[in-house]
């Protein structure tokens, strides 16, 4: 195949079926469970196009680094840009606090070319709190950004021993690749889909692609374009929503497939040409860039799930603002033959930063001051921050709750100081507390109603010894060292648990391991959640929320792990019988939010109920008199 830069439209008819399959899946409809291969078959064609233009410059001898970075800027940065300017201003109108601070880490990510490392830390793609995250979908944007940094180091450098030495780089980035990604798909699933490493063989297929001299006969190229083509669609109609890694060998095989043999000989090539399909390219990237904000935004705003109708009228919606991206942005950048534009490089992306840094920097000053009013129904912004100030001084954040997300345990251990004393003038209670943050939100409810425990707990901290990060190991067996010293032989245990936890198993190995520091071992059962219970309360009457039936399914999984395990003398305490007791929801309780989030995490109103209820069952002092 010739590595000459002509145009060629059935490439971007192949860039509009990704960016079709990608809107339909977002959108949600049923048949389609696989479209988000799309973003893969993404990943080929942008191989695929700049491996042509850089072997045809390095043929001619005038392939330049900073030309090809300056064209990449062009390509991406002023589109980019008016999506990040538009979607700041939504978010600080829009957004719960939470939700703000998130939209802040994937800003910033997205504006210094490391969405992707920044959803990595965060969430998976996959994940419901995903759906709420308006520039997820920029993590593509940069594993292709990371890739065009290096791409035009590697290449010439390979180039020098020929085309030959070339192609043999690239099937070497191939397969170390694809190894890569075949073993974060079982060890770290969400840095396979993430991360570089595991995606560059996406890229360097279609650079091989680009590199390929196979010229098939027009009936033989008919028949490869046509199993290119079923080889993307297939896994599109197949694929459930965690196929990741070496999974997407065959659609990323049929883009390349496309791309070799689709020409305008073949009923494949000319049916990616047709004039509706190649425009529906042309503006994919924009039309990329806006329907996940939209879909994000919409959400945020209903507090709920759109309906499909409503999706689909979104997606329609992002088709339009793309084509306006093409119109007014994209297209005359690359057209213009002003002299300032074709130097636009990394001046123009350094200005960009600035411009997004500074509009981010007004909008958390204007946050810091207090100008935007999301708040709770029936509660001023000051009345919610004082209740904020309440909830983590009754927890004892920072003091015996390690807050600090670096996972750096050892300021915090050095200046722990926990024991069962005295705590504003509740009662020393010889019990040991470890967990997450639902463990700092249960030792609230004991400070409430009177019993002070020994707490160490911290962010998403399993209380499963196999499941322990290492700073969570650190806290645990800091906590078994002091309760020893200081004569304490029961521990009581919270956590939110996660699906992989509730098993027989692992509460067996909880069971022997904190049972080899302490006699008596005390289990808190998860309470139910509310789904986007923030989001609602920012947004539905009281009356709505109050409505909205709590999902149980972690409590009954939780149930059914525990009748499996015979002979064990752990004790539990139902901790959602006791907080919802016989009301039909358990989030509101005489106008007042109980939970703060869908965790859930307690309000100060709601450790005053579930304190209420504990006092008046008698529970506590049958457990320890």
């Amino acid at each position: 195949m010739s590595t000459s830069s002509s145009y060629r439209p059935e490439i971007d008819g192949l860039r509009a079926l990704a960016v079709l399959a990608i809107l339909l899946h977002h959108a949600g409809v049923a048949w389609l469970p696989g479209g988000y291969l799309g973003v893969d078959v993404f990943f080929v064609i942008s191989g695929f196009v700049i491996t042509r233009l850089a072997v045809a410059e390095l043929a001619d001898g005038r392939f330049s680094p900073r030309q090809f970075w300056r064209r990449r800027v062009r390509r991406i940065v002023p589109a980019l840009a008016a999506l990040l300017a538009v979607a700041l201003p939504a978010a600080w109108g829009l957004m719960s606090p939470d939700q703000f601070d998130t939209f802040v880490r994937s800003f910033l990510g997205a504006a210094f070319l490391v969405p992707n490392i920044v959803q990595w830390t965060q969430n998976g793609y996959f994940e419901a709190a995903a759906s709420t995250q308006p520039l997820l979908h920029l993590w593509s944007l940069g594993v292709e950004e990371q890739f065009y940094l290096l791409f035009p180091l590697l290449v010439p450098v390979l180039w020098r021993g020929g085309e030959r030495r070339l192609r043999r780089g690239l099937w070497t980035l191939v397969v170390i690749s694809l190894v890569v990604a075949a073993t974060l798909v079982v060890t770290a699933p969400a840095a396979g889909f993430y991360l570089l490493p595991s995606r560059i063989w996406e890229l360097a297929i279609g650079a091989l692609a680009a590199l390929a001299h196979w010229r098939p006969g027009v009936r033989a190229a008919q028949l490869w374009a046509g199993a290119g083509l079923v080889l993307i669609l297939v896994p599109m109609a197949l694929y459930g929503p965690k196929s990741p890694g070496p999974a997407t060998l065959p659609p990323i095989l049929g883009a390349a497939l496309c791309l070799m043999a689709a020409g305008p000989q073949t009923w494949v090539g000319r049916g990616l040409a047709l004039g509706p399909v190649v425009w529906l390219g042309k503006v994919s990237y924009g039309t990329y860039l806006w329907h996940w904000p939209l879909l994000a935004f919409t959400r945020i705003h209903l507090a709920d799930e759109p309906s499909l109708a409503v999706k689909l009228g979104l997606m329609l919606v992002a088709v339009a603002l793309g084509a306006a991206s093409w119109r007014w942005i994209e297209a005359p950048i690359r057209r213009s033959a002003d002299p300032v534009l074709p130097r636009a490089g990394v001046g123009t992306a350094a200005a960009t930063l600035a411009a997004l840094a500074g509009a981010l920097g007004l909008a958390w000053g204007l946050d810091a001051q207090g100008l935007r009013k999301l708040t709770w129904p029936g509660m001023t912004p000051e009345a919610l921050e004082a209740d904020f100030a309440d909830y983590q001084h009754l927890r004892r954040a920072g003091e015996c709750h390690m807050t600090d997300e670096t996972f750096e345990p050892t300021p915090f251990l050095a200046a722990w100081d926990c024991p069962a004393t005295d705590y504003e003038g509740s009662k020393g209670w010889p019990v040991a507390l470890y967990g997450d943050s639902h463990a700092a939100g249960f030792a609230m409810v004991l400070r409430l109603a009177g019993r002070n425990p020994m707490q160490m707990s911290a962010w998403a901290c399993s209380v499963v010894p196999s499941r322990m990060r290492p700073d969570c190991r650190a806290l645990a067996e800091k906590l078994r060292d002091a309760a020893r010293a200081d004569g304490i032989r029961t521990v009581m245990l919270v956590n939110q648990w996660q699906p992989s936890e509730i098993t027989p198993q692992t509460q067996v190995e909880m069971e022997l391991w904190w049972g080899e520091a302490f006699d008596r071992i005390i289990l808190v059962t998860p309470l139910p959640h509310v789904p986007k219970l923030q989001e609602r309360w920012l947004r539905w009457p009281v009356d709505r929320v109050a409505a909205e039936q709590p999902d149980f399914s972690t409590v009954e999984a939780f149930a059914r792990a525990r009748t499996r395990i015979a002979g064990s003398e752990v004790v539990l305490i139902d901790a959602a019988a006791l907080f919802c007791g016989d009301r039909p929801g358990c989030s509101v309780h005489d106008g007042a939010p109980l939970m703060r989030d869908e965790s859930p995490h307690l309000t100060v109103a709601g450790a005053m109920q579930m304190a209420r209820r504990l006092q008046d069952s008698g529970l506590l002092d049958r457990l320890l008199p």
